[in-house]
This record gives structure tokens, sequence and C-alpha cells, in this order.
């Protein structure tokens, strides 16, 4: 049973790839985000990392909190960047933080784009292998059976 959580207090930043001369690269911004939060990630993972990258599959749960602009009054943060963007770059550093071996291993995904709670602007992580929670036989199949 394999299972981490903890809170990256750093400013999402959204994954994409820029391309010049036929050549893809990581922007700027991304690269240092990647900078800030792989040693958070270490830290709060270390005894988990020590064993090396977990190989079996997992489920990762995502709570990224944005900053709310001072005129905004929308309760729910329905505007750019979008979740999945968001979600792939943690899911990039949970790799290269060795935290796992690839982020083909997520099976499943409970991710939510909030506005900041008290001024706390970051992520949530929780990664855990299946057998951690109890998943029913019934939900289990509904997803592997086609409608």
């Amino acid at each position: 049973m394999f299972k981490v959580s903890f809170f990256i207090p750093v400013k999402p930043v959204r994954w994409s790839v820029s391309c010049f001369n036929n050549i893809m690269y990581s922007p700027p911004k991304l690269k240092a985000y990647q900078k800030q939060i792989i040693p958070i990630i270490r830290a709060n993972c270390r005894t988990a990392i020590s064993k090396g990258p977990f190989e079996g599959e997992l489920v990762l749960r995502v709570i990224v909190y944005m900053p709310r602009g001072k005129t905004v009054k929308r309760e729910f943060h329905t505007v750019k960047p979008d979740t999945t963007n968001l979600v792939k770059a943690v899911e990039d550093c949970l790799t290269k933080a060795g935290l796992i071996k690839d982020d083909c291993q997520i099976i499943h995904q409970i991710n939510s784009k909030v506005y900041e709670v008290s001024g706390r602007v970051g992520t949530y992580i929780e990664l855990f292998s299946p057998d951690a929670i109890e998943l029913s036989a019934a939900i289990t199949q509904r997803f592997i059976e086609p409608c």
C-alpha cells in the first residue's frame, strides 16, 4: 500500500510546450515552476523516494488553489488555465522528482480548480495505490464496461 499527501505553496503554472524551428521546449515560466516544486516534492516524500520510484498503478487527487483577483465576483474558477494543463505540470514534476516512474501509471484522477482559501495559493496533492481505498466492484466495473 502506498500513500502520500502534501501541499505545495507555490502559485500554480499550467503545462505547455513551445516550438521553435521544429524543436519543442518548455517555456521559462514552466521550468521555473518545476525548479521550485520538485525540491518541495522530494522534501515531503523523502521516505517514499528513498525506496525508488513507485512502479504500480496509482490514483491521483489534485486540488489547485488559484489566486482570486480583487474584482472577481464569481464563485468558481471558470477561466484559463484549464485544470488538465495545471495537473499535467504536477504529473511531470512527480516523475522528475523520482516519486513515480511515469505518469502513465495514474489510472484514476480526481482534480479540482478552486479559488484560494484564506490566502493559500498552491496545489494539494494526494497520491495513492488503488488498494489504499475501497473501490466497490460495481463502480470499478462501470468504468471498464462500455455503456
